[in-house]
């Protein structure tokens, strides 16, 4: 993918991400991580030929459904579970029944679970029904990473499991013999088949990047990366993200393809540092046949040249829809430039001896500016929404000029109508006072610019759900400011 970027280490060597690096000693015995699917886990009971009419087909080589006067036929066990669960809900515990303090259903709960075949003597008893117990991951070894893949859920009629291997690549992989859901029932459910399949394709996709980090892919299609579940959006959601997201864009539309994002007015003091005109460049135009991304989110960790101006170090680029890292690299700077920080406690470098140490253990490092700029450009165009925080001093280190982004920190600063402080505005307050995600910068290794990057979507997210919040938290922190610093 990155075949046409200028690289500063050979072509023989691994791409690792950026976000943990250490001297040569240690990173040659750190082991590796594991990048895993983790299994569905499941509060669904199966259901007994017995009590579900339509199962006593099986002979018949044709499944029909007979609940609510569905009268759908289906060609395998398989399909008719799969269309059960996900357009009548059976086999799943019932959000809405009533339930006693001691967790027993009550005798009119019972009597709807048992009309639509869902009470079970054998597992609920005479008590009521009560949910199966989750199944375990299982690991299977492979060369490199450890890969924990489970088989999709298998009918109650099957006789073995489908194939737990997943290989490093997913055309290698053997395919899904499970049947796809109905498609009228599954949108807005997360858990279904169509966010089990984007899980394979997104895993296959981020097992080529060699992930230094622990990650886990839910069987929902939910990241788990940093010990913190990422939220996950449903497959049939996704495109409308896109058009909430562009309602919180900081300029016009007709502006948004050739002015520069504007600066959080709390940062105004940072960009008193021009950088050299003839190196910016706007996003390349969207192509037709190879659309950019609909929305991604974008972090940098940079240190400060004698200058003043900021040179991006590590630069880490997510896909917000499907969650799917995109990239996660280091960046090798002009070792002639003199630096003046190099902000140990966010890059976790310090000098460039530890970037050329990362590289001979196997990091990607992409070279300066302009390759890093270029492997961003590989998935966004002009109409991609970028999501980031306090974005512009991102974009100034890697000279692009882009107007359709999200700015989470504007957007605060929008919401509070008032001044604000730059501690109440920094990333880690702003995702611990928000959606409550609590962010723990490494004591060795700095920030994690690829945990920032989730973070940013993470903030994003949250705000399209919780708009009216945001404006209540941030009006009240705009306010204990006031009070701390009147004007």
């Amino acid at each position: 993918m990155y075949a046409a970027l200028h690289h500063a280490l050979p072509a023989s060597k691994q791409a690792v991400p950026s976000s943990q690096m250490r001297p040569k000693s240690a990173m040659q015995s750190q082991p590796k991580p594991s990048l895993s699917i983790a299994p569905p886990v499941t509060n669904r009971s199966p259901i007994p030929a017995s009590s579900n009419p339509s199962a006593q087909a099986s002979n018949t080589g044709k499944f029909p459904c007979n609940l609510r006067d569905c009268k759908r036929v289906c060609n395998s066990a398989a399909a008719l579970e799969a269309h059960q669960q996900d357009v009548h809900g059976v086999g799943r515990k019932h959000p809405t029944l009533p339930i006693k303090k001691n967790g027993i259903l009550k005798p009119r709960a019972q009597e709807q679970l048992r009309s639509h075949g869902l009470l079970q003597p054998s597992v609920a008893g005479p008590q009521g029904y009560r949910p199966a117990p989750p199944s375990s991951p299982r690991l299977v070894p492979q060369s490199g990473p450890r890969i924990a893949f489970p088989p999709p859920r298998p009918a109650p009629t099957a006789k073995s499991p489908l194939p737990m291997g997943l290989k490093a690549s997913v055309a290698a992989r053997p395919a899904m013999t499970r049947p796809p859901p109905p498609p009228a029932a599954t949108g807005h459910a997360v858990g279904g088949q169509a966010e089990f399949d984007q899980a394979n394709l997104i895993y296959g996709k981020i097992a080529r990047l060699r992930i230094q980090s622990d990650i886990t892919i839910q069987h929902d299609g939910k990241m788990i990366c940093g010990g913190i579940a990422w939220t996950r959006i449903g497959v049939a959601k996704q495109v409308d993200v896109v058009g909430m997201l562009d309602k919180y864009t900081h300029l016009p539309a007709k502006l948004q393809a050739k002015e520069y994002l504007p600066a959080p007015k709390t940062f105004k003091d940072d960009y008193r540092i021009h950088y050299p005109a003839d190196d910016f460049q706007h996003s390349p135009d969207r192509l037709s046949g190879n659309p950019g991304l609909g929305v991604v989110a974008l972090s940098c960790s940079k240190i400060v040249l004698h200058n003043g101006r900021q040179e991006a170090v590590k630069v880490a680029v997510i896909d917000v829809l499907s969650c799917r890292i995109l990239m996660n690299f280091l960046v090798w700077t002009d070792p002639k430039a003199p630096v003046k920080d190099w902000r140990p406690r966010v890059t976790g470098l310090t000098n460039i001896g530890d970037v050329e140490a990362a590289r001979q253990n196997g990091y990607k490092v992409l070279k300066g500016w302009q390759a890093a700029r270029a492997a961003v450009w590989k998935f966004i165009d002009k109409e991609t929404i970028i999501v980031g925080y306090n974005l512009r001093a991102d974009l100034d280190a890697l000279r692009m000029i882009h107007g359709r982004a999200v700015d989470i920190a504007k957007s605060v600063e929008k919401a509070a109508a008032g001044p604000l402080s730059r501690a109440q505005l920094s990333l880690d307050s702003l995702c611990r006072d928000y959606p409550g995600v609590i962010l723990k910068p490494h004591a060795t290794f700095g920030r994690d610019c690829l945990l920032d990057a989730f973070a940013v979507r993470e903030f994003g997210l949250w705000m399209l759900k919780q708009g009216d919040e945001l404006v209540k938290k941030a009006k009240a922190k705009s306010r204990d400011y006031q009070i701390l610093h009147p004007a």
